[in-house]
């Protein structure tokens, strides 16, 4: 009995500690609606229903500063943005950012009007860039969708861009950026003509989904992944010395359009579905995601029957010595996902890739034991204000341009 005391004393001084250290460390996130480490919740799903008072101060202007909304027809804006994540974005040594602004474009201008609280909101609310003394030094965006989270859907915003200059970093602004978009997961972007609700209705959208590059934030998260990537040369050699799969197998690598769309949306959904977590896109969703000039899509089919997905897109990397293009290996499932990743080399070849990054989500690790990849870093997905049980990469089907 007297061990039993001790044991459960000792629990609750650790914690004490734990607490003081996160509150006087991280400040911010100690005030934030996350799931600390030293915070217990049986139950998956929200955690707060308003913001932090004191939070809101965070947000407030210097004299010489001003919001910029991100307008994603205005050439002259995105030009400002991509040259802050040109210069700001990337800390390996090897590879940098080299944004083309129809690709920041692209990503920007996802649908969302099928959301029913969404439908009359425009999207600038929920991306802003900060401007001091006529320059760009920080930017914020995010995205609405539709997450699938242990077997829970959840309307949600994906948070990219968060960037600061590397001469105003440790200025506490990547709070303020933050806090400047957070009203999209309370408020301003709801239907308020519905006041039952009090002054932040909480509605439909009411969390926050973060991929971190790194190092994880200072609280839980909810999966941990890793970040590979090769060159096309060695994957070349790799490939030439394997044995060749037969003809006779009729398997044909042909591109995704209009015409078999619908057949490829019915493939994907049932594959992505097998999983703890995903986007659950709709129709539209989907084809803006892969039919378009940005991501490389293609079907493996036997006779009219598709038998695997694969696809790519240029990760707007470039190598620093020859500036050569990479891409990102995007979802790719199938009954045989070696063999469609070597058919999806020679589609790679073609664009003119040098390099390939790939992660370890999915069903990606068979390829990863394969073939030769270097490990780069871990990523990390977090969620702010919402708690759910950690995921393995193996069980997350989640995968963000």
């Amino acid at each position: 009995m007297l061990l039993v005391v001790k044991i459960i004393l000792t629990i609750i001084i650790l914690n004490i500690v734990v607490y003081l250290y996160f509150k006087h460390s991280h400040p911010f996130w100690s005030r934030s609606p996350v799931m600390h480490y030293y915070t217990f919740q049986l139950n998956e799903g929200n955690l707060f229903k308003q913001r932090d008072p004191y939070n809101e101060e965070v947000t407030k202007l210097l004299p010489n500063e001003k919001w910029v909304d991100i307008d994603t027809n205005n050439s002259t804006d995105l030009l400002k943005f991509s040259h802050l994540l040109d210069k700001s974005y990337m800390y390996d040594d090897e590879f940098k950012y080299k944004y083309n602004i129809e690709f920041i474009k692209w990503a920007l201008n996802s649908p969302y009007k099928h959301f029913t609280s969404l439908k009359d909101i425009d999207k600038k609310l929920w991306s802003s860039l900060l401007e001091r003394d006529n320059k760009i030094i920080a930017s914020i965006t995010s995205r609405p969708l539709l997450l699938n989270i242990n077997n829970q859907q959840c309307n949600t915003f994906y948070v990219d861009y968060l960037c600061i200059s590397k001469e105003n970093r440790g200025q506490y602004l990547a709070p303020k950026m933050i806090l400047k978009v957070e009203p999209a997961v309370w408020a301003e972007n709801q239907d308020c003509r519905q006041k039952t609700h009090g002054e932040h209705y909480f509605g439909e959208f009411n969390m926050y989904i973060f991929k971190i590059e790194g190092r994880q934030l200072p609280f839980r998260y909810m999966c941990r992944y890793s970040y590979y990537y090769t060159n096309i040369e060695k994957l070349n050699t790799q490939l030439n010395s394997k044995p060749r799969y037969s003809d006779s197998r009729q398997l044909e690598l042909i591109k995704l359009t209009s015409g078999n769309l619908d057949l490829a949306y019915k493939y994907f959904s049932k594959k992505v579905e097998i999983y703890k977590v995903y986007h659950k896109c709709n129709l539209s969703e989907f084809r803006y995601i892969f039919l378009n000039d940005i991501v490389h899509c293609y079907l493996l089919m036997r006779g009219e029957v598709i038998v695997g997905f694969t696809s790519f897109y240029n990760c707007q990397f470039v190598s620093i010595t020859n500036e050569d293009k990479c891409c990102d290996l995007f979802y790719i499932f199938g009954d045989d996902i070696v063999e469609l990743f070597e058919l999806t080399i020679g589609k790679i070849v073609e664009n003119d890739y040098k390099y390939v990054f790939n992660t370890n989500l999915l069903d990606n690790k068979q390829i990863l034991e394969v073939y030769e990849f270097e490990w780069l870093s871990y990523c990390y997905y977090h969620l702010y204000n919402y708690y759910a049980y950690p995921v393995s990469p193996e069980e997350c089907a989640l995968l963000m341009p």
